[in-house]
């Protein structure tokens, strides 16, 4: 089975042959599906519309707002900051010497 994936996939796309294990296995014990199993607990939220609308007015009041300031800011972690500003608010970082400094892609530059 490993060496049918590997001839499909190459070595660089294929599972390994501990993985092709482990996964035989589980269907071997019953698993029907690939797909992650249900977790207990409250999904994990990084992302809501209150937190992205409070980092944008932040960027909007300031443009120049570092990566760094931004977490202490909102009171958020800086993962779900940087979750926020690329997942929903569409935003990517240029590095200015030390400060990451967000900026929109699709804006057109004003000047």
């Amino acid at each position: 089975m490993h060496l049918d994936l590997v001839q499909v996939y190459n070595t660089k796309g294929a599972l390994s042959y501990a993985g092709v294990r482990r996964w035989a296995q589980r269907f071997r014990l019953g698993r029907k599906s690939i797909e992650d199993d249900p977790r207990p607990g409250a999904p994990i939220t990084a992302a809501s519309p209150i937190k992205s609308c409070s980092i944008k007015k932040l960027i909007d009041l300031d443009p120049h707002i570092t990566i760094w300031e931004l977490p202490n800011s909102v009171g958020f972690s800086m993962g779900s900051v940087d979750h926020i500003l690329r997942s929903q608010l569409k935003l990517r970082r240029f590095a200015l010497d030390e400060s990451h400094i967000y900026s929109q892609r699709s804006r057109k530059r004003q000047g």
